[in-house]
């Protein structure tokens, strides 16, 4: 069975971004899916997010549908 975290629909904005950074962090390195999708994150809670997963070799699937994510705010 895959590891994986959904938390789409949970009204995660930016504000929010370091707080998941950090418990992705603390967490064993097992996480092959996250879903994030329908939030209001943008490419700067991206960022911060997606800097934690370094670890997570195994992820395989990031969904990130109906967020505020634009190509220009992740560059």
């Amino acid at each position: 069975a895959k590891k994986r975290l959904h938390m789409n629909f949970s009204n995660i904005h930016d504000l929010y971004a370091s707080t998941i950074a950090l418990c992705l962090n603390e967490r064993p390195p097992t996480l092959e899916l996250l879903h994030l999708g329908a939030n209001n994150l943008t490419g700067e809670g991206l960022k911060i997010i997606t800097s934690s997963l370094g670890l997570h070799v195994n992820m395989r699937e990031l969904y990130l549908g109906k967020d505020q994510i634009f190509v220009t705010s992740l560059k």
